[in-house]
């Protein structure tokens, strides 16, 4: 917002290397990282210790609040930048309170994904070209 070319701004998506190394003011906003590190911090927080959880979810609104006001004021970023990195941190954070709680029963769960983010890359080979085709397996 800071270098804006026209009210509104223009949304370029996918700008060249040289564009966004020349200027990268104009494309660092989308999404708010201090927002999603402000959420995944309190989600973390609010996991381990959820005795705490009436003060905790109060602070993580007033904080995560004051902090984007604060940036769209001084025209770092937009206010659509929020609620991507608020789901991103809801989710990371939710991933890594899942990665971190040991399993009730390990033998059970030995060959089951720990966390909601548990990618696995794998090579095969097209059968018609003989090619290796890289494949993306995500257990949920």
């Amino acid at each position: 917002p800071a270098v804006r070319e026209a009210p509104g701004g223009i949304w370029r998506p996918f700008p060249s290397w040289a564009d966004y190394d020349s200027e990268k003011t104009r494309h660092d906003a989308f999404p708010s990282g201090h927002v999603m590190t402000t959420t995944i911090t309190f989600m973390i927080l609010r996991g381990n210790y959820p005795e705490y959880e009436s003060w905790l979810w109060p602070a993580q609104i007033v904080y995560t609040t004051a902090l984007g006001v604060g940036m769209v004021n001084n025209g770092i970023h937009w206010a659509s930048d929020y609620p991507l990195g608020i789901a991103l941190g809801y989710f990371f954070g939710k991933s890594a309170l899942k990665m971190a709680k040991p399993a009730a029963h390990p033998e059970e769960s030995a060959g089951t994904a720990t966390a909601w983010l548990d990618p696995q890359v794998t090579a095969s080979f097209d059968n018609l070209t003989g090619q290796p085709v890289p494949t993306f397996r995500w257990e949920f």
